[in-house]
């Protein structure tokens, strides 16, 4: 009996810990958050990125299709990278937000199969969330980047790997610009359709 009362008096305590630090220390709580969120999405998008490499090389294809990843599963993947940033675990189900390979850094969520991918990438949130704007602002600093770059009247990042803030797309998504991590898996000089 008193095993369970000192195992409840831990709990309690450890939640006191916590949510005691979360307000005392604030800025730096939040800073370690959007740390830990940018390496682990970086991380998901870079396994993307290198299984559909490995995937062109095996099948001997030059190209990959602007869609999810789960074409990747399980062959070259275990399970279709996932997004761990806040917006996209707290809509598990919904496309937009899953990492996916795209032809443009408009991050629709939606399978393009007759364009070819020039970008692994997954959407953090919109450009008016502060957390996004954290998560994305901590991936730029990782890459050596002060700023965010904003590509929705560019269309393509001028680095091959960090975060942007791209177009919106009304019609699909939503007409706020949108924060995207991303990874280059294609020349810059690759066409948008894939061969026949």
């Amino acid at each position: 009996m008193s095993n369970v009362l000192i195992g409840i008096i831990g709990v309690i305590l450890f939640i006191g810990l916590a949510l005691a630090g979360a307000l005392f220390l604030g800025d730096d709580f939040q800073s370690a958050t959007s740390s830990s969120q940018a390496a682990a999405l970086m991380s998901q998008i870079k396994q993307a990125a290198d299984a559909a490499e490995m995937r062109r090389l095996k099948l001997g294809v030059s190209t990959i299709p602007s869609t999810g990843t789960q074409f990747l599963v399980p062959r070259f993947l275990k399970i279709a990278a996932m997004n761990p940033t806040r917006n996209a675990t707290a809509n598990p189900g919904d496309p937009r937000w899953a990492v996916s390979f795209n032809n443009n850094m408009v991050a629709d969520g939606y399978d393009e199969p007759f364009y070819a991918a020039k970008y692994a990438q997954a959407v953090i949130g919109p450009q008016d969330d502060e957390r996004s704007r954290r998560v994305c602002q901590e991936i730029e600093q990782t890459y050596g980047r002060q700023t965010v770059e904003d590509v929705s009247s560019t269309g393509d990042p001028t680095g091959d790997a960090g975060c942007a803030l791209t177009g919106s797309d009304p019609v699909r998504f939503s007409a706020v610009k949108q924060y995207v991590a991303y990874i280059r898996v294609a020349p810059r000089t690759q066409n948008f359709l894939l061969p026949a």
